[in-house]
């Protein structure tokens, strides 16, 4: 760099890490790089052979003093490395990376490769049955003694009992806790309402 009377002046370089923000997306990767007063043309980005982005920039603070950064990113397998572009405005060189949107039949696949990843743990009769599962119309069932009665055509479980004791219906813990709270009120309702007077002697 030469002065204004002709002389070269070494110039020394402030090395900084900027501040980077990173929004991830199902279509596109968005990296934030904050470059408070730096212009558009004291920026460069490169694309490598290797899949890795280098951005770097280098601006003035007076005479002898230059401020510089460099980053490098390594770009994404699914990113289209043809369709990377930046943009710089108000302090900000914001670097969008498209990603490829698997097709249809894709997603179908990793989605079967999925169930079948989860599924190598089951037992092979849980299998089976979950495949053999054909959509049934509910079942009502109605009160009978300390249990409840299945319908003349209902079958429980494969087998042909009609009877099914309350304990063997799979309830969650919320619903489970409502019918004993409800037993409880229409035992006690039951007792008050129906015991018998004491007779005084």
């Amino acid at each position: 760099m030469e002065t204004k009377n002709g002389a070269h002046v070494k110039r020394v370089y402030e090395d900084f890490e900027p501040y980077c923000k990173w929004h991830v997306g199902e279509e596109r990767n968005i990296l934030e790089v904050h470059l408070q007063d730096f212009q558009k043309e004291q920026l460069k980005a490169q694309l490598s052979n290797n899949m890795v982005l280098r951005i770097f920039g280098e601006r003035p603070l007076d005479e002898t003093r230059w401020s510089r950064f460099q980053k490098e990113i390594k770009v994404a397998k699914d990113c289209i490395t043809s369709d990377i572009h930046a943009k710089f405005g108000n302090g900000v060189l914001t670097v969008t990376m498209p990603k490829k949107v698997p097709s249809v039949a894709q997603q179908e696949q990793q989605l079967s490769q999925a169930k079948e990843s989860q599924e190598i743990g089951k037992p092979k009769t849980e299998i089976k049955e979950k495949e053999n599962k054909v959509a049934e119309k509910p079942t009502v069932y109605e009160r009978e003694g300390n249990g409840l009665k299945a319908p003349e055509n209902a079958s429980l479980d494969g087998t042909s009992n009609k009877f099914i004791s309350i304990s063997k219906l799979k309830l969650g813990n919320n619903m489970a806790v409502k019918i004993l709270a409800v037993a409880v009120v229409v035992a006690v309702v039951a007792y008050v309402t129906y015991k018998p007077s004491q007779v005084d002697n």
